[in-house]
């Protein structure tokens, strides 16, 4: 299924719009782009969803055609627009695929909102509260250390993720930073398998 035949809603979500598209059926994924994005970003990973679930791909609050309130645009508020989203359609489990921006909602969605997401897929982001995000400054100790995280995901540190959960896949990716657009079939190949063990 081709992205400009899936569902194009708006719906009321956490005090806010949001614009999304749903295909597909079976178990709920939804999957969060990351910045400066839309959900257009998962045109090429979409069809390869949507023969085993429900896949819903929102505008996060401020970008493409959701709406763009003066607050709220933190991680936590945006991770409970998803859920009020999520729960406007009536799907009260489902599955997290994030990136970028998205993977760090994600994040906060499975952490705030723990009973509905059985899964989550972080990608191209580093999780916060480890010092990570303390080496992305421009400075001039960073550099001179050799820690300036100039690229986000450069160094992430795959143990770090089994800190978090009971199962843990990695892949590292012969990509750059938008797997969905440069890899979907390789992308799809990782991810339907760890859904399929979640539902």
């Amino acid at each position: 299924m081709r992205c400009s035949e899936l569902a194009r809603l708006l719906a009321g979500a956490n005090g806010t719009s949001l614009h999304y598209r749903t295909a597909g059926s079976g178990p709920a994924v939804v999957l969060l782009h990351g910045v400066p994005k839309t959900s257009y970003h998962w045109r090429h990973l979409v069809p390869k969803l949507t023969p085993h679930h429900t896949v819903v791909t929102p505008d996060l609050r401020g970008l493409g055609d959701s709406a763009r309130p003066a607050y709220g645009c933190d991680s936590a508020a945006m991770s409970d627009d998803i859920a009020a989203l999520m729960a406007h359609l009536g799907h009260d489990t489902y599955s997290v695929v994030g990136e970028d921006w998205g993977a760090v909602i994600g994040y906060q969605l499975a952490a705030r909102h723990r009973d509905h997401v059985s899964a989550l897929v972080f990608a191209e982001a580093l999780f916060p509260g480890f010092g990570f995000e303390d080496h992305t400054a421009l400075t001039r100790e960073n550099v001179s250390r050799g820690m300036h995280l100039w690229h986000l995901g450069f160094y992430f540190q795959p143990d770090v993720m089994r800190l978090f959960a009971h199962d843990v896949t990695g892949h590292l990716f012969d990509a750059g930073h938008d797997l969905a657009e440069e890899v979907p079939d390789e992308m799809a190949e990782v991810v339907l398998p760890f859904l399929a063990k979640q539902t």
